[in-house]
């Protein structure tokens, strides 16, 4: 089988078919541009059966059903979108209509996975293990459920990503403040003292962005997403790192004279073993 065809196949019919399911806009483009890089360095090249945590909408558990005999797409039932979470009645619908039958869908939570001893020989996670609360317990039920010759592989946020973030923030904020004056004055509105000082206040409470998580803020995501604290958790928790990259997007992320492609990246993938 061409697993690549098999992956541009999962994007043309998300993309032609199914773009009412898009999270976002580019959302399906991106996802397959990353996974087409992640897979020049799998550890393997077709596996037996695979489990996915946090799988959303079912995207990416479709890339593995290219490359897994048998995918188990996990995620809690309800979701709960201060985690990112949107619940398994999308993704039911999702799988079903891409016409998909090598994936099952479970309600499961990383601290409880509801799996045998050694099930698996590959466990899949794309931006969802900074958003699960009790990390340890989670690494020790991957640790239980993964076989000793399977890989876990991990899709992990950097602090690039943060301050990529803020710098979209902070430019869309200044682009509708000025779209605002400039209406504004085209009108000739006059802004009376009390609503310029609810927007002063409004700026005030505005003034940094939303943390991705939030638990956190914005300032401790610029640490905690770093990749030596990623690297490190998973070797406190008896994980061997056999392979570490740094997804680039098709949006630029060339090298920088000073930084190196590296430290410009959004997204850092450990692929690591018992």
């Amino acid at each position: 089988m061409d697993f690549n065809q098999c992956f541009l196949s999962v994007y043309e019919k998300c993309r032609n078919e199914l773009s009412d399911f898009e999270i976002w806009d580019g959302y399906y483009k991106l996802r397959y541009e990353e996974f087409r890089q992640l897979y020049t360095v799998f550890p393997k090249k077709e596996f037996e059966q695979t489990l996915e945590i946090g799988c959303g909408i079912g995207y990416q558990a479709s890339f593995l059903s290219c490359i897994s005999k048998k995918v188990i797409a996990s995620d809690v039932d309800f979701g709960n979108m201060k985690k990112h979470s949107r619940g398994l009645g999308i993704t039911r619908t999702f799988i079903k209509r891409a016409g998909i039958e090598n994936i099952d869908i479970v309600n499961a939570n990383a601290e409880e996975l509801p799996f045998g001893n050694e099930e698996f020989d590959l466990i899949y996670c794309s931006y969802s293990f900074q958003y699960i609360s009790d990390k340890e317990k989670a690494f020790s039920e991957i640790m239980r459920v993964l076989r000793k010759d399977g890989f876990f592989i991990c899709l992990l946020p950097t602090s690039y990503g943060r301050i990529k973030a803020g710098g979209n923030y902070y430019f869309a904020g200044l682009k509708k403040y000025f779209s605002y004056t400039k209406i504004s004055n085209k009108l000739g509105k006059i802004v009376s003292a009390s609503e310029k000082s609810n927007q002063r206040e409004s700026w005030f409470v505005k003034l940094f962005p939303k943390p991705d998580d939030d638990k956190n803020n914005y300032f401790s995501e610029l640490i905690i997403y770093s990749s030596w604290r990623w690297k490190r958790l998973f070797k406190l928790n008896k994980f061997k790192i056999v392979k570490k990259m740094h997804l680039k997007s098709d949006q630029g992320h060339t090298k920088n004279r000073f930084f190196g492609t590296k430290k410009l990246s959004e997204g850092l993938v450990l692929i690591v073993k018992k």
